[in-house]
């Protein structure tokens, strides 16, 4: 074998390894991106703190809201807000997801409190009235 054929094939053999080697690590260029988006959606999506809220007049509202509707709920303390606002109306307007009775969190429900009377999505007081929730949820949010 000659000194051409010696490099041409070392050439070769270290080419063939490299293809090898990046075949391997392909999902790392899909990891990443996805990492990053879910890292993006869970800060957006996180629930803020009250210390955070009290910098405004919208988060004070937030804020007492928010006790409004724990007082309401069997497990207060495992209450977790989302997609909250104050309307134009003055309403606060938001998603609670807590614990029901047999330990499980219920699932996200719509929940609305005006002028310090709290209503949630989904609440025993309202049984049979689901039309006066939505009707109360068109009106104030």
């Amino acid at each position: 074998m000659t000194d051409d054929n010696k490099d041409s094939a070392y050439v070769k053999a270290a080419k063939a390894r490299e293809a090898q080697q990046n075949d391997q690590f392909w999902w790392l260029g899909c990891l990443i991106p996805i990492l990053l988006i879910g890292f993006v959606v869970h800060s957006c999506t996180r629930e803020k703190s009250p210390e955070q809220l009290k910098s405004s007049a919208d988060g004070v509202a937030i804020v007492q809201a928010r006790e409004v509707i724990r007082s309401m709920l069997k497990d207060p303390g495992s209450a977790e807000f989302s997609s909250e606002r104050i309307a134009a109306s003055g309403a606060y307007c938001g998603r609670v997801n807590a614990k029901n009775s047999f330990g499980g969190y219920s699932g996200s429900q719509r929940a609305v409190v005006v002028g310090g009377m709290g209503a949630v999505e989904g609440d025993a007081a309202l049984s049979g009235q689901s039309d006066d929730f939505s009707s109360l949820w068109s009106a104030a949010c």
